[in-house]
């Protein structure tokens, strides 16, 4: 048996698995074959079963981030919407038909909230806001609501500051 020539070949068998960092010196075959070829062979599969995983992990990965961008975007969103009811805004002859989105709401300034935002000032849809109050019942939090359960002030500036954006459009 020889020592390993390099940190990479030493590297490739902790990888791999033929030696444990402290266990000494790891087995790597002679040329000519025998029995430390099989080993060898096993951990050259060994590698290579752990790269195609590894490699087939970030290609994964790189496409779940790909589609979360993609469907992050405001033309998918658009397109979505207008397939559920967004077409009754300009069906028929007439220009359309009269649409009311009732009872939207976010307590997050979410991607979802800026999309909606803009869809309903692009194409000017009518609309009512759940919720004012700022408790479901006594006690409980309306985390929707716009004003805090003393229903005096207000619970999250930048929805209302959106909110009365639409107002005055």
């Amino acid at each position: 048996m020889r020592e390993m020539a390099s940190p990479v070949e030493r590297g490739v068998a902790m990888f791999a698995g033929a030696v444990s960092p402290g266990q000494g010196r790891p087995f790597v075959p002679e040329a000519g074959g025998g029995s430390g070829g099989k080993q060898a062979l096993c951990m050259r599969a060994l590698v290579s079963k752990r790269l195609c995983a590894l490699v087939v992990s970030l290609v994964a990965l790189i496409l779940l981030l790909s589609l979360h961008h993609r469907f992050g975007e405001y033309d998918v969103f658009v397109a979505e919407v207008d397939e559920r009811w967004g077409f009754m805004l300009s069906w028929g002859d007439d220009g359309g038909v009269p649409v009311w989105l009732g009872e939207f709401g976010t307590s997050s300034d979410s991607l979802y909230w800026r999309h909606t935002m803009r869809y309903l000032r692009e194409h000017d849809v009518d609309w009512s806001y759940w919720s004012l109050n700022g408790e479901m019942r006594p006690g409980h939090e309306e985390s929707f609501g716009l004003l805090n359960p003393d229903m005096v002030t207000v619970q999250q500036p930048w929805k209302m500051h959106d909110i009365q954006e639409l107002i005055n459009r």
